[in-house]
């Protein structure tokens, strides 16, 4: 399924390239489980689906996607369903070729395996892959499998020249802004679409759920600095809060876009009403 909202100029699509199944317990061990108990339509068989979520914003010269999901790759944790991005593309009349710009929230493998075939050729075959200088380093010098992995994907754009490393907050592209937002990785990023007075950000792994929006202190086992990551939710949550802006989250079950609302006293995501069925 694949969604859209408008953002002044330009259109955001909300696409699927999978999903995977997670006890809450496991995926936020700090959560409380009355909280689940209280919110049924958030599980699946007592289980919440996961999304592995990408953006496509279109209406510049050319088509930027966000972020470019598992791609199907092995290595992927067992379950894990991914690989759907290409044909969510071609219902929208892209072509990979027409992708000039790639923006990466950060390097996990679930938001860059997409970016290579299963044989190991360029998806994207003109696309810059942008990312803040901080996550390139990280990856580069991190041993381990999953970096391995990582590395298997990005390290050949490396030495192509095809990575635009960029250091603190920049307008990539008219009204596209990437911004730092560490903690999860250390050179994590979120993205702002900023077009004719409306704003859409696009928050990568900030937030991996709508039960995190009251209460920020939830983290996940995959963040790298889990205070960090706090701290970086807990300044987002309050800057978005009541503001107009959209956010949209990878994560989040789909669309996942919507507004950061105070409602009684508890601030809450709301899902977004723009939004269509593409």
């Amino acid at each position: 399924m694949i969604w859209s909202m408008p953002c002044g100029a330009y259109t955001v699509y909300a696409i699927e390239d999978g999903w995977f199944f997670r006890d809450p317990s496991e995926m936020f061990p700090e959560s409380d489980p009355d909280v689940w108990d209280t919110h049924p339509e958030w599980l699946t068989d007592g289980q919440l689906r996961i999304s592995l979520g990408c953006f496509l914003v279109v209406g510049g010269r050319s088509p930027v996607l966000i972020d470019a999901g598992a791609g199907g790759r092995p290595g992927l944790p067992p379950g894990t369903e991914s690989g759907h991005l290409p044909e969510a593309l071609a219902m929208l009349g892209v072509s990979p070729a027409d992708i000039e710009t790639v923006i990466h929230t950060h390097l996990h493998l679930d938001h860059c395996g997409g970016d290579r075939t299963l044989s190991g050729a360029p998806f994207f075959p003109n696309a810059r892959f942008v990312l803040q200088e901080a996550e390139v380093d990280y990856w580069l010098g991190t041993e381990g499998p999953g970096a391995d992995a990582v590395r298997e994907v990005m390290l050949g754009f490396v030495t192509d020249d095809r990575i635009e490393a960029v250091a603190g907050e920049r307008e990539v592209l008219p009204g596209i802004i990437v911004e730092p937002t560490p903690g999860h990785t250390p050179g994590h990023q979120s993205v702002t679409i900023a077009s004719l007075g409306t704003r859409t950000f696009i928050t990568g792994d900030v937030t991996h759920h709508p039960a995190q929006v009251p209460d920020p202190s939830w983290g996940v086992p995959f963040d790298v600095d889990p205070r960090r990551a706090r701290t970086t939710r807990e300044r987002i949550f309050e800057r978005l809060s009541g503001s107009g802006t959209v956010m949209a989250a990878g994560h989040y079950p789909r669309p996942g876009m919507g507004y950061v609302e105070v409602d009684d006293g508890v601030r809450v995501f709301i899902r977004g009403t723009a939004l269509q069925e593409a």
